[in-house]
């Protein structure tokens, strides 16, 4: 990682990845002036946090250490319990849970930056000192 990421300002850079350190990395440069585009292979971005979480509702659906989806969050959260599901349950939680995703307070400081979804990778050559990505 850099610690400054002003060398970046005016350059094109790419950051492939749907995950937080992905974005987080996508939105830093953004705001140093780099000429950014995140590339996620999901079909859309995939936003955590607790929005959608609060009031008596939301304590219900999510638990506090807001892994996870709704109910799934309380199924992760404790796993003396999800220990005793059947290994098919116990998949599918920790898949739902897992899945990348970018923090809500992400979400202001990108607007505006270019973000592709659906996108992979198909080849990647180096040409005249550069980077080529081939994208599908």
């Amino acid at each position: 990682m850099h610690a400054d990421l002003a060398p970046f300002a005016g350059r094109r850079v790419a950051v492939v990845g749907g995950g937080q350190s992905a974005f987080e990395c996508a939105v830093l440069l953004y705001e140093a002036g780099a000429d950014v585009e995140l590339l996620i292979r999901a079909p859309r971005i995939r936003w955590v946090g607790r929005a959608t979480r609060k009031g008596l509702l939301g304590r219900l659906m999510f638990h506090r250490t807001d892994v996870g989806p709704a109910f799934v969050s309380h199924l992760v959260a404790r796993p003396r319990i999800l220990r005793w599901q059947p290994r098919v349950v116990q998949r599918e939680a920790l898949r739902r849970a897992l899945q990348p995703g970018a923090s809500l307070w992400l979400r202001p400081r990108s607007q505006g930056m270019p973000i592709s979804s659906g996108r992979r990778i198909t080849s990647v050559a180096r040409v005249n000192g550069h980077v080529r990505l081939g994208l599908r």
